[in-house]
């Protein structure tokens, strides 16, 4: 058994962390909450409540959520607006360039489709294909979508494998799209180098899920065949313009713009070469 994990959630959380790390051994799915995870659990229904499930602020001001099934500790930094803005920055910049802009956004991992819906809702975009394997998941991103009324927009798939552009991408000009990639780990999978050749004319963003050194150390090079890169890191964020977080403490505040990351998030830019 390895007692260093113990030691570890037991300095970080006390008794709480130590028995959620007995509980998983036994194999059981159930947590206990921390104090801060109770804490994140009470600023979210507050934000709930006076944003009544709508972005409140940033590119996807106006969006409505039907209900929260991905993470329930990033919902607040969703409604608020500054989820991910890093991401939503760099797509605004591209989208308000006439030169640069596309018509099509191409969302593998779409999960509640925060993303999906502000730039399809907000006209960022023209019309979206989306893929999400979680068939729970998917059936709340379709009443998402519904209650924000974008259907037409959007034509749904499920997984998507190693063939996905050439099985489910037919006759798509690639030079009018933008991939917007988040899928745990899997692009290690589908973006192939044969792939990569495939939509090299296309602006990409992945989340980028490291492996091993020489996992990463590859699949960069593919990526670098065909694409410039930019890294980019969320930044803090400035939350004076919303009123009611105003009576919240410095800290209260930094725990509503939390997205329930396990280590420091990046994201891959991916320009392509000219």
């Amino acid at each position: 058994m390895n007692l260093s994990k113990f030691k570890y959630a037991y300095s970080r959380d006390g008794i709480v962390g130590f028995i959620n790390i007995f509980l998983s051994k036994l194999g059981f799915k159930i947590r206990l909450k921390n104090g801060i995870q109770k804490r994140i659990d009470w600023i979210t229904k507050i934000v709930v409540r006076e944003t009544d499930n709508v972005v409140l602020s940033g590119y996807y001001k106006g969006i409505k959520f039907h209900e929260n099934k991905w993470r329930e500790n990033d919902l607040a930094s969703k409604l608020l607006g500054v989820y991910e803005s890093c991401v939503q920055d760099k797509i605004y910049l591209v989208q308000k360039n006439e030169a640069e802009r596309k018509k099509i956004i191409i969302n593998l991992g779409s999960a509640d489709g925060f993303h999906l819906i502000g730039l399809l809702k907000n006209d960022f975009f023209e019309e979206a294909v989306i893929f999400e394997k979680d068939l729970n998941l998917l059936n709340n991103l379709k009443k998402n979508v519904e209650i924000n009324n974008i259907q037409k927009k959007i034509l749904y798939f499920n997984e998507a494998d190693e063939n996905f552009i050439k099985t489910k991408l037919i006759n798509l000009n690639f030079k009018n799209c933008f991939f917007l990639i988040d899928i745990e780990g899997d692009e290690f999978k589908i973006l192939t180098k044969e792939n990569l050749k495939l939509v090299k004319n296309s602006k990409m963003i992945i989340e980028f899920h490291p492996k091993s050194k020489n996992e990463n150390e590859k699949f960069l090079n593919n990526l670098k065949q065909f694409f410039d890169l930019e890294i980019i890191y969320k930044k803090l964020n400035n939350l004076e313009n919303i009123k009611f977080l105003h009576e919240f403490s410095d800290i209260d505040r930094m725990l509503a713009c939390n997205e329930d990351r396990t280590f420091l998030q990046h994201w891959i830019f991916c320009n392509p070469k000219k």
